[in-house]
């Protein structure tokens, strides 16, 4: 068995090491890291957002591919938002959401906003990928792909800033819970927030 050693450093300790393609992209200051079957090959395969470049680089089967240091552009497949700055992929989690057996996709774009209150951007949104979309996408996809998502109820929401995955009514399908931290927000005030479940 394998142990845990926490005087270890992590260059010594890490298999793998994901980095940014340029000096900006600040890879994983914001945004997630999730892991699935996309594909339903029975491998794990690797999401990794970059909220602050709009994207979410996804890797297949991690046992194989995933190894030394790489780049987001050695990713297997993107996924890139054009609506910025939406913080594509701040929110990111991974679960088997329409009940077919496969994993899908869910990213949040806390900043996004498909209609318009006044100057703000906020309402927020989440994206959701299937699985099999995923698998035979090819190189690259962007949010309108997208099979299905949800926005936020108001500006300045932030909805989909954090995403998680379970299956809360215990029917056998993957929940969605969504935190919306500015909800109720007003001149005075920063909102008490709200945390959505979807029962997909």
């Amino acid at each position: 068995a394998s142990s845990l050693n926490v005087d270890s450093t992590v260059s010594s300790g890490a298999k793998t090491v994901i980095q940014g393609a340029g000096r900006d992209e600040r890879l994983g200051r914001r945004g997630g890291v999730a892991l699935g079957d996309f594909d339903n090959d029975g491998k794990t395969d690797l999401a990794v957002a970059s909220p602050y470049e709009e994207t979410v680089y996804l890797f297949w089967d991690t046992a194989t591919s995933i190894t030394g240091t790489l780049s987001v552009t050695d990713a297997d497949l993107t996924i890139t938002s054009g609506g910025g700055p939406s913080y594509f992929g701040h929110g990111l989690s991974v679960g088997d959401y329409t009940g077919d057996g496969v994993d899908d996709l869910a990213v949040g774009a806390p900043d996004g906003v498909s209609y318009t209150y006044g100057e703000a951007n906020t309402v927020g949104q989440v994206y959701v990928f299937r699985g099999d979309s995923l698998a035979a996408a090819g190189a690259s996809l962007t949010e309108e792909d997208a099979d299905g998502g949800l926005q936020g109820e108001n500006s300045v929401d932030f909805f989909g800033a954090t995403l998680a995955t379970g299956d809360f009514n215990s029917d056998g399908v993957d929940d969605l819970a969504v935190t919306a931290h500015g909800y109720g927000a007003t001149s005075s005030s920063v909102g008490y927030g709200r945390i959505y479940v979807i029962d997909w």
